[in-house]
């Protein structure tokens, strides 16, 4: 399904932690308006490959 491909594409590049990514980008989704409710962290249980430790 190419709608699928496409959004997982898209969540990758809005949630990987990578140097092209950067310091301002790593881990900066939501941030600017605060805390999350319940402080749901949207990050956790991402998948390892998003990580790219580099």
């Amino acid at each position: 399904d190419v709608d699928l491909e496409c959004l997982a594409a898209l969540e990758e590049q809005m949630f990987e932690n990578s140097v092209a990514a950067g310091v301002a980008g790593n881990q900066q989704w939501g941030l600017d308006a605060g805390s999350h409710m319940d402080r749901w962290n949207p990050y956790s249980g991402l998948s390892s490959q998003w990580n790219h430790k580099d």
